[in-house]
């Protein structure tokens, strides 16, 4: 209601921030699935560079502009939450212009706030209506923040695969009804814009998905909500609760990614050959592109704005 007035010239609120994409995304985990996470990370060419000058169990993992913290802490708010929910997404970094401001929305909005004590670095955070902690950097200070927060491994090995390069967008799995109160929050705290609602088709059921962006297009969240339980989307609310289920890495060369992972022994998702079948009866490709995606197990979708490929 309070930003609805806003909107409406009947009172006022600090705009919502710009926001300039994730910082990082810090998992929640026990000492099993930190080194089973940092296994995978390994073979998909992410280097460790460290760990929080706070948290000597909290490893760094980065590529690019990627950067993921395995977080095993056996107290504090993120051991709450690997007890609540398992091995999972616990907090975000958002980039803002204006952290400040954005607390001063958000506490009018009645939010609840949290200040994370990281060293000598006080770092202001939200909490989702699911927990989850949405902790604020400036885009002036991504660098200092670095420098304040990470104890950078004496000899940090370079990223072995050179192609990664941001987070392009995080999805999100939603219990029944809880689509609404998903969509206020991000829409009145951030100032994000709801897209049309999908429907997804899964073996066992629908999976509704609602996409977030604001209007810069540098941060997309979309939101999942399925009936069935037994959907993927149903399984990971059952087990985990509201949360982060998928994250989207932006890359240069997704050809050249894909060879380079498939040197290091990482292998995708199998794509069936009707799917390429699918595509070559849609007329839209020719013979050589498609076999370059069945040759690198790639998925392509193209619109008005252009192509995406993925896997």
């Amino acid at each position: 209601l309070i930003a609805l007035e806003a909107e409406a010239g009947l009172g006022a609120l600090p705009p919502p921030p710009a926001l300039g994409g994730v910082c990082f995304v810090e998992f929640a985990l026990d000492p099993a699935a930190e080194a089973e996470t940092a296994e995978l990370l390994g073979t998909l060419g992410f280097a460790r560079l460290g760990h929080l000058a706070a948290e000597p169990g909290a490893p760094v993992h980065g590529a690019g502009e990627i950067r993921f913290i395995l977080n095993t802490a056996t107290e504090g708010l993120t051991h709450g939450h690997f007890l609540r929910h398992g091995p999972s997404v616990a907090a975000l970094g958002l980039i803002v212009d204006d952290a400040a401001a954005t607390l001063a929305r958000a506490e009018r909005l009645h939010v609840s706030l949290w200040r994370e004590p990281l060293g000598a670095y006080a770092l202001p955070a939200l909490r989702a209506p699911d927990g989850l902690l949405l902790y604020l950097i400036e885009k002036d200070g991504l660098e200092r923040f670095w420098q304040s927060v990470l104890v950078a491994d004496a000899e940090p090995s370079p990223p072995a695969v050179p192609s990664w390069e941001r987070i392009d967008h995080l999805a999100m799995a939603l219990p029944p009804g809880a689509m609404d109160r998903f969509v206020l929050f991000y829409r009145s705290v951030f100032g994000l814009l709801p897209g049309p609602r999908t429907d997804l088709p899964d073996r066992f059921g629908l999976i509704h998905s609602r996409p977030l962006e604001n209007a810069a297009r540098t941060f997309r969240l979309p939101l999942n909500v399925s009936e069935s339980g037994a959907t993927l989307t149903g399984r990971f609310v059952a087990a985990r609760g509201a949360g982060v289920q998928h994250i989207a890495l932006a890359c240069r060369d997704i050809f050249a990614l894909t060879r380079a992972l498939a040197a290091r022994g990482f292998a995708p998702l199998a794509v069936t050959a009707n799917y390429y079948a699918s595509l070559a009866a849609q007329g839209d490709l020719d013979e050589e592109r498609l076999r370059m995606l069945a040759a690198h197990g790639l998925l392509y979708d193209r619109d008005g704005e252009g192509e995406f490929f993925h896997f």
